[in-house]
């Protein structure tokens, strides 16, 4: 809402943007995990792959103009202070979106969707990083090992943006 105020279909905008975020950014990585069918995803950035660099941004600039439109300035201001907040060391696991449709909430879909790379995490010993803006997710998350490490907001906005870091877990024996 913050992002494009008063927009018009900003539904269908959005899933346009997230179409081609998915196609030419992150399903590439190889780290995107679904629920048959589809009621949620979770999509991650392996270490030493976030950000995606200059390659990934041009390959979504159209699909962005067209949904942003003339809030993409905002849009660009937002991704700039997310960029300046995103931790650089040590490499880390990144996740860039968990969703689950709101009919199934609360039926562990969602848990299941980020144990694949926590395992991965925990396993190789690598941390993992996110950013929330629901505090109800903060406790979601903290039930899966994360903490937060901060917070952030966009110039104008009453938005905060948790930050959130998890160190592995150490195998038990």
């Amino acid at each position: 809402m913050w992002l494009m105020p008063g927009a018009r279909n900003r539904e269908r905008r959005l899933e346009r943007l997230f179409t081609a975020y998915l196609a030419r950014v992150y399903l590439p990585l190889g780290h995107s995990y679904t629920a048959d069918p589809v009621m949620g995803g979770a999509v991650w950035a392996p270490p030493g792959r976030w950000p995606v660099g200059i390659s990934g941004e041009l390959g979504i600039l159209p699909a962005a103009i067209r949904a942003y439109g003339r809030w993409m300035p905002r849009l660009m201001r937002s991704g700039a202070i997310d960029e300046r907040h995103h931790p650089k060391r040590p490499p880390h696991w990144y996740l860039a979106l968990l969703g689950v449709d709101p009919a199934v909430e609360g039926r562990g879909l969602g848990s299941a969707l980020i144990q694949p790379v926590l395992e991965v995490c925990d396993r190789d010993g690598t941390p993992a990083y996110l950013e929330t803006l629901d505090p109800r997710a903060r406790a979601f998350y903290e039930r899966h090992g994360f903490s937060a490490i901060g917070e952030h907001s966009y110039p104008g906005s009453e938005l905060r943006i948790f930050r959130m870091w998890r160190e592995p877990r150490l195998a038990r024996p």
